[in-house]
């Protein structure tokens, strides 16, 4: 059975129902977004990896090697330490157009795959911050930011993806420049020269990291799809074959992910 394949980490907890909305910018504007990252204590962090087949010195291999590269920030609050690093979050879906769920795959060959006719779509999302800025770009002083989820498929993802193995994006903001609203598209450019706008001010970091704790254990469900037990799905797609389209979204075919795969590139 497919699940939610955590690209850094995920905890699945109870879903819970909420006002965010995905991120959308607009054609013609220019967005200054940074890459809130998942924030976990060191020690879960250790055993996260450790669960994963890596002995203990492998682990702490991975944690230095990342640390170095700038991909992993170490940060001590409240007594404790944490890890830091950007996350997406990936599932297999389909869309049960009768009931207008999207759920997750259970696997390829399953019922799922053989009584929809449409094949699953793989997304990625991840948690962002969108500051307050002017149509150009520039930074609005003082400095505000909000937190929203960013959907996207596979082209913008390993477009991100390569940004951030090059040069790690929690260390920096990007500029998104729209061109065409409805799928989402523009150019994205790294800002070197001036880090992380959100780091400037330690009450709207804080307000940020604080409000992206709960958006993590539930943007899987809401915003990728739902789990459904085999026999869920089963009484769902009960009696004739489904032959469906999904509602439009920015959506790709593409070979999913797991965890052990990403730890082997770290």
């Amino acid at each position: 059975m497919s699940d939610y394949t955590e690209l850094s980490g995920f905890d699945d907890e109870q879903f819970q129902s909420t006002e965010v909305k995905i991120y959308k910018n607009e054609v013609d504007n220019t967005d200054r977004i940074g890459f809130v990252p998942k924030e976990t204590l060191a020690k879960d962090y250790l055993e996260k990896l450790k669960k994963f087949g890596k002995s203990d010195e492998e682990a702490k291999q991975i944690i230095a090697a990342k640390g170095k590269k700038g991909s992993l920030e170490k940060v001590e609050r409240d007594g404790q330490i944490y890890f830091r690093e950007s996350t997406w979050l990936t599932a297999t879906t389909h869309y049960h157009a009768e009931s207008k769920k999207r759920f997750v795959c259970l696997g390829p060959g399953e019922i799922c795959c053989k009584k929809i006719k449409d094949s699953p779509i793989t997304q990625f999302i991840t948690l962002i911050c969108k500051y307050m800025t002017k149509p150009n770009g520039d930074l609005i002083e003082p400095i505000q930011a909000e937190v929203k989820p960013w959907r996207m498929g596979e082209s913008k993802y390993v477009d991100l993806k390569d940004k951030d193995k090059r040069s790690p994006l929690i260390k920096y903001d990007i500029e998104f420049k729209c061109t065409d609203t409805k799928f989402q598209k523009g150019s994205m450019n790294v800002i070197f020269n001036e880090g992380v706008a959100l780091k400037r001010d330690p009450k709207v970091e804080k307000e940020v990291m604080d409000r992206a704790a709960a958006l993590w254990p539930i943007i899987g469900k809401k915003f990728l799809g739902e789990r459904l037990t085999e026999d869920e799905v089963r009484e769902m797609l009960s009696g004739e074959t489904i032959n469906n389209e999904a509602p439009k979204q920015e959506q790709t075919e593409v070979k999913g992910e797991d965890l052990g795969s990403v730890l082997d590139n770290f």
